[in-house]
């Protein structure tokens, strides 16, 4: 034991270091750790009312445009080439299989396969260029109607 105190003592005095001075230093580390503990809390608690001020102050950053996701199939007009009654045919078709159930996506995607003059628009806000009659029928039915 005494042999590792001799190579403790050497080691400080090779770093200028006195065993006094090391003690002291230890005491005053001990000290602040003590302090710290006391002093410094670990969880930090906010409390309610104040988070509802600051949700008050910056509710623009907690909201978002009013919008609505508007799927629609397009069937094509093209009355002067006499296509009318295909055309109300293929509509038809498509509206009497989403009454069966059918989801929307798959039947936008076997429409476009089988009859490709047909297209699919997907999403619209209020922001973006939408037909007005659809933008009026879009933003009058409930959520998930």
């Amino acid at each position: 034991m005494a042999a590792i105190r001799q190579a403790f003592v050497k080691t400080l005095q090779a770093q200028n270091y006195s065993l006094t001075e090391f003690k002291k230093h230890e005491e005053e580390s001990i000290i602040v750790q003590a302090m710290r503990g006391k002093n410094v809390k670990l969880t930090t608690v906010i409390p309610p009312a104040r988070i509802t001020d600051y949700y008050a102050k910056h509710r623009a950053e907690f909201t978002a445009k009013e919008q609505v996701k508007l799927r629609m199939i397009m069937i094509p007009t093209h009355a002067s080439e006499g296509n009318a009654a295909a055309q109300k045919a293929i509509a038809e078709e498509i509206l009497g299989k989403l009454a069966d159930g059918a989801p929307f996506d798959r039947m936008a995607q076997s429409t476009q396969k089988t009859h490709p003059r047909c297209r699919r628009r997907l999403g619209m806000d209020r922001t973006q260029n939408a037909g007005g009659a659809a933008r009026k029928v879009a933003f009058t039915f409930r959520r998930a109607e």
